[in-house]
């Protein structure tokens, strides 16, 4: 079943929506492991005359291109594709060329970066081809498309070779609660929805997993804690597949788990890689792969000495927090639940977990605070003193029209009136930071809650607003 992603879809078809002949064009599309780039680009392909090469994982120059031929040979039927032999890819690519004609055509190149054997020739001959064969004597729509992000932003998108080739690059990323949620947990309620994203984030093969009979964590429990275990395996599957046997991408990860946040030369100090440009490679890489993000305050964002990394990927921080620490645990039986997701801590990691959705998220809550239409920037705020005063506040909006929206982002069964002294901790230290002085900046306060909020919090009035996860999650507000 293929669900949502309208607005990729379009962007991917609109070379089919062109006039006779059609303009040869490139496409390039990336994304995590598991994201479902094969099955949008095939989604989008149906109807069309339509082609796919995929690249083989681990395999040499050779064994590549022999896959290619294996692959046209099955759609030509033509001998001559089958016998053929060249060390050179650009006898390839002009066999192709020929075989399409000048009828117009959809060619997928699945998993680029193991096509090109993760080397670069294979871009400079693409190049070639492309300004001799493709562009000159075909209608095609050429979609290069690979899981390894630093590869095709690096060595393709931005390539000298292919400069000005590409017309439409498609980063393609985590899908939405809503669609997931509709379409695989049709009958389970939205809290249970969010719980499992919360887990497994937005990827289609994970939410395709859900046995819709069961609860959430009896879910998790099938799905994480037997040797067997989908989940139990994943994280080997992402780290090979996007990183080889490299240690340093899982070190730097496995460092950010054991935090909320880490700076730079503390990721270092913490791991095996040298302060030399190495770091910066894998932090990098691992920031493209949607693994983890840099950030500021909101206030100095671009700010080096401030700058913090964390991991972002769901999938990722939940492995952390329960599977890994329990890894030599799980056997061929079942963990049971009181051991696996122990009840206090999974219900503060999933508090957590929900702050880190509403950051990611924020455009959502500024149209349902009605100020998207106004200037604004959001993001954490905090400087040294805050942090260990605890005065730092995971997601406030600066807004041109002179107010800073305070969000207090809860999901807790026992929310109380200490959520009014919280908050108001927060508020004073914003009042007496730089980023008030001389602005007078009017603070509106606003509760994001998961939960409904109890009726002592309601009737105090201290929040201007509280947003219900109902809000969060109306495909009406949050598609607009």
């Amino acid at each position: 079943m293929f669900v949502g992603r309208t607005k990729e879809l379009d962007s991917l078809r609109r070379w089919q929506m062109e006039a006779h002949p059609r303009r040869s064009q490139i496409s390039a599309v990336y994304g995590r492991r598991r994201i479902g780039k094969t099955r949008l680009v095939e989604q989008a392909a149906k109807g069309t005359r339509f082609f796919k090469f995929e690249g083989l994982e681990g395999e040499d120059e050779a064994a590549q291109r022999a896959h290619f031929t294996h692959t046209l040979f099955g759609y030509s039927a033509n001998l001559a594709h089958k016998l053929f032999r060249s060390d050179n890819w650009i006898d390839h690519l002009q066999l192709l060329s020929a075989f399409l004609g000048d009828e117009p055509a959809i060619v997928f190149f699945d998993e680029f970066q193991w096509m090109a054997a993760e080397k670069p020739d294979l871009v400079s001959r693409l190049k070639y081809a492309w300004d001799n064969f493709f562009d000159k004597h075909n209608q095609v729509h050429l979609i290069l498309c690979g899981s390894i992000s630093s590869f095709i932003v690096k060595k393709v998108i931005n390539s000298k070779a292919l400069y000005g080739r590409i017309d439409h690059i498609l980063h393609l990323k985590a899908m939405s609660v809503q669609e997931l949620g509709n379409a695989f947990l049709r009958d389970r309620s939205t809290t249970d929805h969010l719980d499992y994203y919360l887990c497994v984030g937005g990827v289609p093969k994970y939410f395709e997993l859900y046995d819709r009979s069961k609860s959430v964590r009896l879910n998790l429990q099938s799905l994480c804690f037997t040797q067997d275990a989908y989940f139990n395996n994943e994280l080997e599957r992402l780290f090979v597949s996007h990183f080889g046997k490299s240690a340093h991408y899982r070190q730097v990860i496995e460092n950010l788990a054991l935090k909320r946040f880490a700076k730079r030369e503390d990721i270092i100090a913490q791991t095996s890689l040298s302060p030399g440009g190495r770091a910066s490679v894998v932090l990098d890489e691992l920031e493209l792969g949607d693994f983890i993000e840099s950030y500021g305050p909101v206030h100095n964002s671009d700010s080096r000495i401030l700058k913090r990394y964390r991991i972002v990927d769901y999938f990722l921080r939940f492995y952390y927090a329960f599977i890994h620490p329990i890894k030599q645990q799980i056997g061929p039986n079942t963990l049971p639940l009181h051991r696996a997701l122990p009840d206090q801590k999974y219900a503060i990691w999933r508090g957590l977990a929900f702050e880190h959705y509403c950051r990611q998220n924020a455009a959502t809550i500024a149209r349902i605070l009605g100020f998207s239409a106004v200037r604004y920037q959001c993001g954490a705020w905090f400087r040294r003193a805050e942090m260990r005063s605890g005065a730092q506040v995971d997601l406030i909006f600066t807004r041109a029209d002179g107010v800073i929206t305070l969000c207090e982002v809860k999901y807790s069964e026992s929310l109380g009136t200490d959520v009014f002294r919280q908050t108001q901790r927060k508020t004073q230290a914003l009042l007496d930071s730089p980023l008030n002085k001389g602005k007078d900046f009017t603070i509106e306060k606003v509760l994001v809650t998961a939960l409904p909020a109890p009726k002592a919090v309601i009737e105090e009035g201290y929040f201007s607003r509280i947003i219900t996860l109902d809000e969060l999650l109306d495909d009406r507000i949050t598609t607009s």
